[in-house]
């Protein structure tokens, strides 16, 4: 998996912005120039200062670039995922953790939520109408609704929850649940104050809605895949690979 965090600005600034630690790590040390990529494939090549005691800001024309082109937004959070050596794919998040995304019509839409796991995640995890609102649509013309959700280590095919109210009978879209999200939880290491990044990702001939799922600790750092011991047969899980699979599901 590529290193990915999510970095907090409290404001975007054109002066430029200093990096954490650790992101700064994943920077060549005597590299002066980064790449950004957007979602639309456009790419500003980034200055980046050295700021003294392992410290580094990006900035410059370039930045100022980046900027203008999501100064619409109210930008809380960007999301560096490392491409190549000094390459990064941003997301942009807002304040209220909505990744806006515009389509071909122009028109802003929801492509992705952050949202902070909780220990009634492994049950269920709540999500916004806005970012399912695709599904809710489908229910129209279907009762029987699943997503496929892809994890860094497991993929599941999940069901959908939805929310009735008086003015939608027919329900909208709310969230995951069901015996397959529960067991994407497991595979996947989600544990209670972890943040989930749900992304869209299209739909397939089957009918499945996919939605792409980066987990981060609750220091926003990506987690990483470990090597594991490797069993031919597919799908068997070993408890001494996950001591705490049992556990959980003793629990539950």
């Amino acid at each position: 998996m590529d290193f990915i965090i999510i970095v907090n600005v409290i404001e975007l600034k054109e002066d430029g912005l200093v990096l954490p630690r650790i992101l700064t790590n994943q920077i060549p040390r005597d590299c002066e120039v980064i790449k950004l990529v957007d979602y639309l494939g456009g790419k500003y090549k980034v200055s980046v200062q050295n700021m003294g005691h392992r410290s580094r800001k990006i900035y410059g024309c370039e930045w100022i670039r980046f900027l203008e082109s999501y100064k619409h937004k109210n930008i809380e959070k960007l999301c560096f995922k490392k491409v190549k050596e000094a390459k990064f794919e941003v997301f942009v998040l807002s304040n209220e953790g909505f990744e806006i995304r515009k389509d071909r019509s122009e028109k802003d839409y929801v492509h992705g939520c952050l949202v902070r796991a909780s220990e009634e995640s492994y049950y269920k995890q709540d999500l916004p109408h806005g970012l399912l609102w695709l599904l809710s649509e489908r229910r129209l013309k279907i009762n029987n609704l699943h997503a496929k959700v892809h994890g860094p280590k497991q993929s599941s095919k999940v069901d959908v929850c939805y929310d009735f109210t008086p003015e939608n009978q027919k329900g909208l879209a709310g969230g995951f649940m069901g015996s397959g999200w529960t067991t994407f939880c497991f595979e996947n290491d989600i544990e209670e104050g972890c943040q989930l990044l749900f992304q869209w990702m299209g739909s397939t001939p089957e009918e499945h809605f996919n939605f792409n799922v980066n987990i981060f600790n609750k220091n926003g750092v990506g987690l990483q895949v470990t090597a594991e011991h490797q069993c031919s047969r597919t799908n068997h899980h070993h408890s001494k690979r996950r001591p705490s699979y049992k556990k959980r599901l003793n629990i539950m």
